[in-house]
């Protein structure tokens, strides 16, 4: 089909054959009084009904059911049931309601309803409905349930968003289909849903597999081309609202996979089956406990996977690595994943399986770098290799060092490293591989040549800059005058579609609010200021190198919120991790060194020639767990931003201190708390509900010893120097 105008594709998704494909309420006519139908009667029909807890994959009944409606013929109402665990008729089965009901019927061939609603006595929303045909005889009938759920909401997903430019590629669009209640239906549902595409160009094409009712047979197809910026695939489908549909949006890049804004310490992936898994690197607190990477499922076959008060499992199967890791790198071209430990100099490299990410991963090998043992030193504390992203453009690695940058090759014999990028390197740098730049928020006392950047602050700091690195030409560009100065620029992350950048200060800056630098990046090389020699003497062993500097129109947004969230400062709380949905121009934040955590989600500009700053800000306190507080983690910065089909499009996604837990944050809906745009404060965690989902990982690993000594010397020495006005604050590296 080729797009000559807004593509779209009618599939019945599930065979209806008869009407109400609404949430109608129930007719009138269903409270016909009991007696005078049960006089006609002369056969008892049995029905059973499971309610269960979560939704299965076995024919859908919703979790949200509270009552059934048996109907004989159009009108003839044969009982209305409620389903509650307290109801008559009913028990706890395991987790499960089971309910057995007895009514009378007529004998003969009969066609029989099944109907279930959201309220008890059959109100509220219809939620499901079946219809069979049975003859009906003398004596006791059973009957088996077998639903279609009725589409309340409609959820697309691609399970790969952002394709590569020039490969062409068939994308599976999957499309989750949920109930009145937010019960996601599996199984069959009742309700043809026809599919958009705004793609114009013709470099998208919307189709299916085959004739069949599973909407994982749908596909988009797409041709490689660049013609296309975005394209967004929508839903709509006969009485579904349309803000209750969430659509899809296609983002060709010349990267692929999450949205690469920094070094996060986690990856997740999918697949075309409906399986994500989160491949999250643990670290033992004991030489005993050698450490590896484990896999926590999200979902499984489209099934969303759901928190339960059950005690957490022994700790999942692992891929156990030496050293162990502390953060792993995706690399969805290869299927791989880059793995680090900030006290050596190996990098192990894992396979995961891309048609079956649940399945076991594998250890394919391990590269030892050049990277100098004596580390780089940041306020408290040394690490070896200190950040890893993987760079399409190169097909490398890139790993920070005491030498700066390297590039080492994925593939086997080539000349390691391939290139080195002297400069003051970031424990959480972020990179845009679209532009192949590098984009660097560092400080450090004597981070390799910060005496070398002409920033001097009265913080006690040797330097500190927001650097910008062109992998290409490995020039390195510095921030010229940055307002105010900066004094701790802990993380960075770039809008791959805008090409700004956001670096959060992790401490007070100058005894002002916590502030986030918004930084121009729009600006090709070519207008930055001419690279010139840097003057030697160079440490050591490095490369003569060049840097010149660009003049960018910053931005220092200053929430109060996150003042409210640094609130208590002794302990050390910093609002500072951060990642970008490149999609949506969203940017992402999470807290380090917190015994609970606060989260953000802000308006970034949404187009290249957009004006600088925070249009929308919302923060907001995690709810508690299951199993007690959110407690947020430690280094490296446990966030990043992905499209979950069936979950949400734009998901902030972080685990928490022992990474027992993963959350994943709606961030449309997060925002979608301030309509009118500035800044707002959640007050209540029961705000949340509904935004925030959280998988049990079934694991609880602190920190290892090392990063929780590290911690303990950062948090002793805060509170020494919060003691004294106007004492600098500084970070144990962890």
């Amino acid at each position: 089909m080729k797009a000559l105008a807004r593509a779209v594709l009618v599939l019945a998704l599930a065979a209806c054959g008869y009407g109400e494909g609404t949430n109608a309420l129930p007719r009138s006519s269903f409270g016909e009084p009991q007696d005078a139908l049960n006089a006609k009667a002369s056969a008892t029909l049995l029905v059973s009904i499971v309610i269960p807890e979560t939704t299965t994959a076995t024919d859908f009944i919703s979790p949200g059911t509270q009552s059934l409606v048996v109907v004989e013929g159009n009108y003839t109402v044969l009982g209305t049931f409620n389903t509650l665990r307290t109801s008559r008729g009913c028990k706890r089965s395991h987790s499960n309601v089971l309910c057995r009901f007895s009514m009378s019927a007529q004998t003969g061939r009969q066609m029989l309803s099944f109907r279930t609603y959201s309220r008890k006595s059959g109100k509220g929303y219809l939620l499901a409905k079946s219809r069979v045909f049975k003859r009906i005889r003398s004596g006791s009938n059973s009957i088996a349930l077998s639903l279609r759920g009725i589409t309340g909401s409609i959820v697309v997903g691609l399970s790969e968003a952002q394709p590569l430019i020039g490969k062409p590629a068939v994308i599976d669009v999957i499309v989750t289909a949920l109930d009145a209640s937010g019960a996601v239906i599996t199984g069959k549902y009742s309700t043809a849903i026809k599919l958009t595409d705004s793609d114009t160009s013709g470099a998208t094409h919307l189709s299916r597999k085959k004739t069949g009712n599973s909407a994982k047979e749908l596909t988009l197809a797409y041709n490689g081309s660049g013609a296309v910026s975005a394209a967004v695939i929508g839903a709509t489908a006969a009485g579904v609202n349309d803000a209750n549909s969430t659509p899809a949006t296609l983002r060709p890049t010349t990267t692929a996979g999450e949205t690469i804004s920094g070094t996060a310490a986690f990856s997740v992936v999918s697949d075309a089956s409906g399986n994500v898994a989160a491949y999250i690197p643990i670290n033992g607190a004991a030489s005993a406990d050698p450490g590896g990477v484990i896999i926590v499922p999200i979902a499984k076959n489209g099934v969303i996977a759901q928190e339960t008060r059950a005690p957490r499992a022994l700790r999942p199967a692992a891929l156990q690595l030496t050293p162990a890791p502390d953060e792993c790198a995706p690399d969805i071209v290869h299927a791989q994943l880059y793995c680090i430990s900030f006290g050596s100099n190996v990098v192990n490299v894992a396979g995961y399986e891309p048609s079956n990410v649940l399945s076991p991963l594998k250890l394919l090998g391990s590269t030892t770098t050049d990277a100098p043992l004596a580390g780089v030193s940041f306020s408290g504390a040394t690490c070896i290799i200190c950040g890893i992203a993987f760079d399409p453009n190169d097909d490398a690695f890139i790993i920070a060092t005491a030498k700066g940058y390297e590039l080492w090759p994925v593939a086997p014999g080539a000349t390691v490293p391939m290139k080195t990028l002297p400069a003051p390197i970031s424990e959480n740098f972020g990179y845009n591989a679209l532009t192949n730049q590098i984009f660097s928020a560092w400080y450090g006392t004597d981070n390799f040549d910060g005496r070398l950047s002409g920033y001097t602050y009265s913080s006690g700091f040797s330097g500190a800059g927001l650097d910008v690195i062109d992998v290409a030409s490995s020039n390195r560009y510095v921030l010229a005058t940055p307002s105010p100065p900066l004094n701790e620029p802990d993380a960075a992350a770039v809008d791959t579609h805008t090409n700004i950048g956001i670096a959060p200060e992790e401490n007070f800056t100058n005894g002002a609010y916590p502030v986030v630098y918004i930084d121009d990046l729009r600006q090709p090389p070519a207008t930055f200021a001419a690279p010139t020699p840097v003057p030697s003497p160079l440490p050591s062993g490095l490369p003569p190198y060049q840097h010149g500097a660009y003049a960018s129109p910053v931005v220092v947004a200053t929430p109060s919120s996150m003042l409210l969230a640094n609130a208590n400062e002794v302990d050390g709380c910093n609002l500072t991790y951060t990642a970008v949905d490149s999609v949506k121009d969203l940017a992402f934040f999470g807290e380090e060194y917190c015994n609970s955590d606060y989260v953000a989600v802000a308006q970034l500009p949404t187009t290249s020639s957009g004006t600088l700053g925070f249009s929308n800000y919302v923060a907001a306190e995690l709810p508690a767990t299951l199993h007690g507080a959110f407690a947020s983690p430690l280094d490296p910065h446990a966030i990043l931003v992905d499209t979950l089909s069936g979950i949400c499009e734009d998901c902030g996604i972080l685990f928490n201190y022992d990474k027992s837990y993963v959350a994943i944050v709606d961030l449309n809906k997060l925002i979608a708390l301030n309509p009118g745009g500035g800044e707002k404060d959640v007050p209540t965690t029961d705000t949340l509900k509904g935004i925030v989902i959280y998988i049990p990982t079934g694991d609880s690993s602190p920190p290892s010893y090392y990063v929780r000594k590290l911690a303990l010397a950062h948090r002793m020495k805060r509170r020494g120097a919060l003691s004294g006005a106007g004492a600098a604050k500084s970070k144990g590296r962890t």
